[in-house]
C-alpha cells in the first residue's frame, strides 16, 4: 500500500537582491500539482492571509515523483485554461484575449516551478523560488491639454503599446498572437 508522505512547499521570492520579499510582493499562490508523467493532480489556492501565517503550503502525498507550477498575483487581469488532463493543456492569459474588448494591463505575476521525489514514509521541506513573470510600465506624457472629447477606449488621448504577447504555458513559455494593450490614463495637474 501507498503512505500518505508529509511535504511542505515553502516560497521566496529575492527579486534582484538576496533578502526574501515574497510578503511584499505576492499576496496569493496558486499551486498546481502534476504527476512525473504531465497528469493534473491537485491544485491550491493560498490566499495573503495564510501567506502571512505560513510561506507555503502542507501537503500529504503518496511516494513518487511531482511537478509543482506555482502562479503568483493571478486577479482580475488573468485568467487561466485548465486543461485537468495535462500539464501541456494549460495556459495562462488575459480574459479579454480571446473577445472584442480592449485589454487595459495585466496582473503583476510571479512565477515558479520545481519537480521534487517525495520518498516512503518521510516528511520533505522543499523551497520553491519565484520570478517575476511580468514587466512593469510607467508612461508620462507632459504638456498635454486635458481634453473633453472622449474616443472608444472612454478618454483621450489613447495611449497603445502593441506587439506583444498575454499568453504563458506552464513552463513560463510564451503563447499566442500578438495583441495592443490600451492602458487607463490618469491625468495629473
Amino acid at each position: 500500500d501507498k503512505c500518505n508522505n508529509t511535504v511542505s512547499l515553502s516560497f521566496e521570492y529575492v527579486g534582484d537582491g538576496q533578502i526574501d520579499i515574497l510578503k511584499s510582493k505576492i499576496e496569493k499562490v496558486l499551486v498546481y500539482l502534476f504527476d512525473d508523467k504531465g497528469q493534473f493532480i491537485e491544485k491550491h489556492e493560498i490566499n495573503k492571509n495564510s501567506l502571512d501565517s505560513y510561506q507555503g503550503i502542507v501537503l500529504s502525498l503518496d511516494q513518487g515523483s511531482y511537478h509543482a507550477v506555482c502562479w503568483g498575483n493571478t486577479f482580475s487581469n488573468t485568467a487561466i485554461i485548465e486543461n485537468e488532463k495535462d500539464i501541456s493543456g494549460y495556459l495562462l492569459t488575459h480574459p479579454d484575449y480571446m473577445s472584442e474588448t480592449p485589454i487595459k494591463t495585466n496582473d503583476s505575476l510571479y512565477y515558479a516551478t520545481r519537480s521534487f521525489y517525495v520518498g516512503e514514509n518521510n516528511s520533505e521541506e522543499i523551497t520553491i523560488p519565484f520570478v517575476s513573470a511580468h514587466i512593469k510600465f510607467e508612461i508620462y506624457i507632459q504638456g498635454l491639454i486635458r481634453q473633453q472629447t472622449t474616443n472608444t477606449a472612454g478618454i483621450t488621448p489613447v495611449i497603445e503599446i502593441g506587439n506583444l504577447l498575454t499568453e504563458y504555458t506552464f513552463d513560463m513559455s510564451l503563447h499566442g498572437d500578438s495583441v495592443s494593450f490600451f492602458p487607463d490614463i490618469i491625468y495629473e495637474t
